[in-house]
């Protein structure tokens, strides 16, 4: 926790754009100056990058506790993060018993990665409670058959949406695993299978409404799919064939050639026309994605197996 919180000004270890940008909106919430979940100006492209729930979550503990930084965010979330370890544990117990949920729970504890995503104040440590808490819920559903359960855990699931959009596809997982595995008759088997999707709908659709609405395009929990995508291929070894780069700053300055404007015009990564622009981008990636299937399938399969 202290090396992090002595590289809070380090881009090298800490995104500190990307938590400037939930500060701002956090502190605008608070001031009043913007709304804590619609967006009213359909200019503000950059508005849908992220789902609403982090900046509502830093808000929260600003407002508990009266100091508005990045530090005391790290401290309510490095203490919440050491007791979310009892998840790991509940799961562990539930499915093979106390002894390995223990076990379990010390390696949890004892992991260098873990902690560092837990003393780190960015969204990425509250997204896992909730998904390793639906996990949970998940088990109990399968082994009491229970629908109430099951709607629980896509909740759970669809609240971590609100965070980041990671798990978003998780549910319907989930839904045809309950149906595969439990031993039931085949309708309360659905009921199990339907009950995780409903439940991960319910938060997850008042998002793509809320997107849909102030922008008139399908835009589930946020953008950056063509960004990843395209730096993607950027840090390949054919990147130059391409044209892809790596790096937010040389994709602006590649758009700003393409688009035909000055070195110094304003330009950011998904403003204006974030949505259109990073849709491009996508078509962009897929193109070369579609044009050498096999080479881009080697690329992800190293990078699956850590090379």
């Amino acid at each position: 926790m202290r090396f992090v919180r002595d590289h809070l000004a380090d881009p090298g270890w800490f995104q500190s754009g990307t938590y400037a940008l939930f500060d701002r909106q956090a502190q605008n919430i608070l001031d009043g100056k913007t709304s804590a979940f619609w967006i009213d100006d359909p200019s503000r492209t950059e508005a849908a990058v992220y789902a609403p729930g982090y900046p509502l979550w830093l808000a929260f503990i600003y407002k508990a506790t009266g100091e508005r930084s990045a530090y005391v965010v790290q401290i309510v979330q490095w203490v919440l993060d050491a007791l979310s370890v009892m998840l790991i544990v509940g799961v562990g117990a539930t499915a093979f018993g106390f002894r390995v949920g223990l076990v379990g729970g010390v390696l949890a504890a004892l992991a260098p990665v873990l902690a560092l995503y837990g003393v780190t104040p960015l969204a990425d440590a509250p997204t896992s409670w909730l998904v390793v808490g639906g996990v949970w819920m998940l088990l109990l559903a399968a082994k009491r058959q229970s629908p109430w359960w099951a709607l629980s855990a896509g909740m759970l699931l669809g609240a971590s949406c609100w965070l980041r959009a990671n798990a978003m596809l998780l549910a319907l997982s989930w839904g045809v695993a309950l149906f595969f595995c439990v031993r039931n008759s085949w309708d309360k088997r659905l009921r199990l299978s339907l009950g995780v999707i409903l439940g991960a709908a319910l938060l997850i659709v008042p998002l793509v409404i809320r997107n849909a609405v102030a922008f008139r395009a399908f835009v589930p929990t946020g953008l950056g799919m063509g960004t990843n995508l395209w730096e993607g291929i950027g840090e390949t070894d054919l990147a130059a064939e391409f044209g892809a780069v790596i790096g937010d700053s040389l994709l602006l300055e590649q758009e700003r050639k393409e688009l035909g404007l000055p070195p110094n015009a304003p330009l950011g990564l998904y403003w204006p026309d974030g949505i259109e622009r990073d849709r491009a981008r996508t078509r962009k990636a897929l193109r070369v994605i579609a044009a050498h299937p096999q080479w881009y399938s080697k690329v992800m399969l190293r990078r699956m197996w850590g090379c």
